[in-house]
C-alpha cells in the first residue's frame, strides 16, 4: 500500500474528486477531522497536511507520492519526480502592484511574496535587483501601505487584487497541480505508479 499525500483545502477536494471521478478509488473520502485514512479500494493511504508540507512528505520519504501546485515546485527545486500535470488547481504566478511605471522603470525594486525564490530568479531575468519582503498572508496589503513596489503572487480569478486597488502587472507562470513522487520510492513501486499515472491520464 502506497501512501499519498493530499494538500488540505481546496486543492484537496479536486483531488478527492479526480480520484474518485477516475476510479482510481470507488470511496467517496471526507476526511474530516481524520489526517490519515488507509483506502483499500485504492490500495492507497491518504495523508492530509498543509500543501506547502506536501513536498516535505515526499521527498523525505514518508508519503511516496503526492500532489502539489507547480509554484510550489519551482519555488523549492525539490528532488523529486513530476509525473503528471493533473489539469486542476488552475491559476497563475503573478507580479501585481498599484502602480505599473515602478515596475517597469526601476532598476531596484522592492516585492512582498512568500515566494521569495520564484521572485528572484523572475527578476534577475530582468536585470532588476530585488529586496523581499517576505509574506505568509495579506500580501495584498503590501503595497498599499508602502512596504514594496509590487507583489508576487498566485491568482485565480483576479478578484482579491482588483478589490484592492491592484492590477496585476505580468505573468510568471501558469500553474497547476501535478502528481510528484519520491525518488527511491518511483523504483520500488514503478508499476503502481504507471498504473496511477495511466487512470488519472484517462
Amino acid at each position: 500500500m502506497m501512501t499519498c499525500a493530499i494538500p488540505t483545502g481546496r486543492l484537496g477536494k479536486q483531488t478527492l474528486d479526480l480520484l474518485f471521478d477516475q476510479r482510481v478509488t470507488t470511496t467517496l473520502i471526507e476526511p474530516g477531522r481524520q489526517l490519515q485514512i488507509e483506502d483499500e479500494a485504492s490500495n492507497l493511504t491518504f495523508l492530509f497536511v498543509k500543501p506547502s508540507d506536501v513536498i516535505t512528505y515526499v521527498t523525505s520519504g514518508l508519503a511516496d507520492i503526492g500532489i502539489v501546485g507547480s509554484d510550489l515546485i519551482e519555488e523549492t527545486k525539490a528532488d523529486i519526480y513530476e509525473l503528471l500535470d493533473l489539469n486542476i488547481g488552475k491559476c497563475r504566478m503573478i507580479v501585481a502592484g498599484l502602480n505599473e511605471n515602478a515596475y517597469v522603470e526601476n532598476d531596484h525594486i522592492v516585492v512582498s511574496t512568500k515566494f521569495i525564490n520564484t521572485a528572484k530568479s523572475f527578476f534577475k531575468t530582468r536585470n532588476q535587483t530585488v529586496e523581499i519582503k517576505p509574506l505568509n498572508g495579506s500580501v495584498e496589503l503590501a503595497p498599499m501601505i508602502l512596504l514594496s513596489d509590487v507583489i508576487v503572487d498566485i491568482t485565480e480569478t483576479g478578484t482579491t487584487l482588483k478589490e484592492n486597488g491592484l492590477k496585476i502587472l505580468d505573468t510568471i507562470s501558469d500553474v497547476s497541480a501535478r502528481l510528484i513522487c519520491n525518488q527511491a520510492s518511483f523504483y520500488l513501486n514503478r508499476k503502481e505508479m504507471d498504473t496511477l499515472k495511466e487512470r488519472l491520464s484517462l
